[in-house]
């Protein structure tokens, strides 16, 4: 059995606008996969710790599958959106499909149970519709999906309490199962591919800049295709898409990066089986991105995968969720671990949830690293890390005689003195951070040893 296509399982009905039932339509129902990367593109910047870090900071638990029992669920579906959002400190699911209706509600979860929103003005019941945190304007954008009866190109905001309908100036066409992800580097929301009411796929790559839609011409880019897993890896500092399917149907399983210009294919020695559906995000505690389910040629995978930043590995979990495919999946900073909600297995849709990493209370033990390279000692440094680069960066500091000025950089292994050719003055306690809005550390004031700084 293969998952079904939701233009497909919908083809001659008509779609409720508010979970509303869907009239069963003539024959049988052909299945494909609709895309499971529903704003699971959220973008976690780590500050005061790289990945590798956070990691090897766990010390030696290891990283599983867990089933949670929230009082409160969502019901059984599977082609949500869902995302987390900073300003709420929340996951944020809407819509999807439960093999008879369309939904059209809005929940959150906050690490331990889920809670259904009443917002006052909200989308028309859709699944297939992509969702991330623009961290760039601070909102949670949904563009496009299916409502039953054709593809849809709307944009929409959540404030946190009620959904606003935008009216950019220019709008990728309708499309449903795209991929979507924010990009520090060029601080955007980037689109990529997807599907029409034709079932015809995109190509197409677009950003969001918080009032209108700009398309792209990449020198490269990759083939046509929907239902493809993309999310943003600050370890390598590109956005990361794997497999989907074409227009003719065929799954692929091929590894693209995107730097913020243009598209390059990678040749990892290692790959998933060409797959679609899977759900893909970056886990910063873990410090890699993981990959879990889709389907492939017929089949409903329940594998996991971990992406290196140049090769994938296939993990094998002491416990792990049962088959699924278009399930929703983000990372909770609340719990440090990943969130997983519904989908589709081989023969039902599923309403549980399931997360992924370090056991609960296995993350308070600290292991001493040793890199070949280090600074000279110091305090009251800056650090933070930069997306842009994946590495962590520290700037001057006090080493006992005086202010400093140097620059160095952490790649998880270790340190690199970097040389540029304009710095700071020497200086301490200043504050640093990355701004995603402009692609760019930021630093300001401290100290100097004979005033503050400004």
């Amino acid at each position: 059995m293969v998952v079904a296509d939701l233009q497909e399982a919908l083809r001659g009905r008509s779609g409720g606008q508010h979970d509303g039932q869907v009239a069963p339509g003539r024959g049988g129902i052909r299945r494909r996969a609709l895309s499971v990367l529903l704003g699971v593109a959220m973008v976690i910047s780590v500050v005061g710790a790289t990945p590798a870090v956070a990691a090897a900071a766990v010390g030696t638990p290891t990283v599983n599958w867990m089933q949670l029992s929230p009082t409160t669920s969502p019901p059984a579906r599977y082609g949500a959106a869902i995302a987390y959002d900073p300003a709420t400190a929340q996951l944020v699911l809407f819509g999807g499909y439960n093999n008879s209706s369309l939904l059209s509600g809005t929940w959150t979860y906050n690490g331990a149970t889920w809670t259904k929103q009443s917002p006052a003005t909200s989308p028309s019941a859709r699944a297939g519709a992509v969702m991330a945190f623009d961290e760039a304007t601070g909102q949670m954008v949904l563009f496009g999906g299916y409502n039953g009866t054709g593809a849809l190109a709307d944009t929409w905001t959540w404030t946190g309490t009620d959904w606003t309908e935008l009216s950019p100036a220019n709008s990728p066409s309708a499309r449903q199962v795209a991929s979507m992800a924010f990009d520090p580097a060029t601080g955007s929301l980037v689109l990529f591919g997807g599907e029409n009411s034709s079932s015809v796929a995109f190509s197409d790559t677009w950003t969001w800049d918080g009032t209108t839609w700009t398309q792209l011409s990449p020198a490269t880019s990759p083939p046509a295709r929907y239902g493809t897993s993309m999310a943003f890896d600050p370890a390598t500092g590109n956005l990361v898409l794997f497999g989907g399917r074409n227009t003719s149907g065929t799954n692929l399983a091929d590894t693209w990066t995107f730097n913020g210009t243009t598209w390059a294919q990678l040749s990892p020695a290692t790959s998933p089986p060409a797959l679609d559906g899977a759900s893909m995000s970056f886990d910063p505690v873990v410090g890699q991105m993981v990959l879990f389910g889709g389907e492939s040629t017929g089949a409903v995978l329940a594998d996991t995968w971990t992406w290196t930043g140049a090769d994938w590995a296939q993990l094998s979990p002491a416990t792990s969720p049962p088959v699924d495919t278009l399930a929703s999946m983000a990372f909770d900073p609340a719990t440090g671990n990943l969130v997983l909600f519904g989908g589709q297995n081989t023969n039902s849709i599923l309403a549980n949830t399931w997360s992924y990493g370090y056991p609960p209370g296995t993350g308070s033990t600290w292991t001493p690293l040793s890199p070949a390279t280090s600074p000279p000692a110091r305090y009251g440094a800056s650090m933070a890390y930069d997306p842009a680069t994946g590495q962590m960066v520290l700037f001057g500091g006090f080493g006992g005689t005086g202010a400093l000025a140097d620059t160095w950089t952490w790649d998880g292994t270790t340190w690199t003195k970097l040389s540029p050719a304009t710095s700071p003055p020497a200086r301490y306690g200043a504050s640093m951070a990355f701004d995603p809005a402009t692609g760019q550390m930021v630093l300001f004031g401290g100290g100097n040893g004979t005033g503050a700084l400004a």
